[in-house]
């Protein structure tokens, strides 16, 4: 199975929503939609993809449960800036390109000038448990990453990626970039995509707006578990 698929199924097992539903909606292309559901989104978008039956389906559910937004339980939230490469440098950054929505690949980095990461090192450095969320891009926008263990060395983080840290205690690292990684999280990013074409992105406003399950540090933690051996078995 898709890794995805093995996140989604837990997620809906645990919280009771129904996959195949979601499925089924998905592919009908003629569709009424009520003004009501437009006037929910403070974007106002008339825009087709955004009121799918079942993007609509998945609202009503979110709205069904307790949650959180993740501006409430992350500290810090800010993007990272383009860096300034230099074949000669001693210092890699991890890019786009090396976040692969499963782990992160620390050993195909470019390097950026010393001045740059001595600029930026106090809030680019990676730290264990950063989540990464790719801001831009069609192909790439969406992929969420966590640096679950601390590096041999500095890596500085750079590009259109989205750094989360300083997580509330009440809440799991891994059970949230699962959350994000599934369907009841990404549709929320999906949702939110502005632009045309290869230009479009996710905006902090959006993001900070994400809804995650409020529910208790055990239940997230049997979720991670579960989810884990799912995996592993698989592997």
């Amino acid at each position: 199975k898709d890794p995805q698929l093995i996140i989604n199924e837990v997620f809906a097992r645990e919280f009771g929503f129904d996959l195949e539903k979601f499925e089924e909606l998905k592919k009908q292309k003629f569709f009424e939609v009520e003004f009501a559901f437009i006037a929910r989104f403070d974007s106002l978008r008339i825009s087709v993809k955004n009121y799918k039956k079942n993007y609509n389906y998945l609202f009503n559910f979110l709205n069904s449960i307790q949650t959180i937004k993740l501006s409430q339980i992350f500290s810090f939230i800010r993007n990272s800036i383009a860096p300034e490469l230099d074949n000669n440098g001693i210092y890699k950054v991890v890019k786009i390109a090396q976040l692969k929505n499963g782990y992160i690949d620390y050993d195909n980095c470019e390097t950026v000038s010393n001045s740059f990461f001595q600029k930026n090192k106090d809030q680019l450095t990676i730290k264990k448990n950063d989540i990464f969320i790719v801001n831009r891009g069609v192909g790439s926008i969406g992929k969420v990453d966590l640096c679950e263990e601390e590096t041999d060395e500095d890596f500085l983080i750079g590009g259109s990626i989205y750094i989360l840290r300083e997580l509330d205690n009440n809440f799991n690292h891994k059970f949230v970039t699962y959350f994000l990684r599934s369907v009841l999280g990404y549709f929320q990013m999906e949702f939110g995509f502005f632009g045309n074409t290869n230009q479009i992105a996710l905006y902090l406003p959006i993001l900070n707006n994400i809804k995650i399950p409020n529910i208790p540090l055990s239940e997230q933690q049997r979720i991670v578990d579960e989810i884990k051996a799912e995996l592993d078995k698989q592997e």
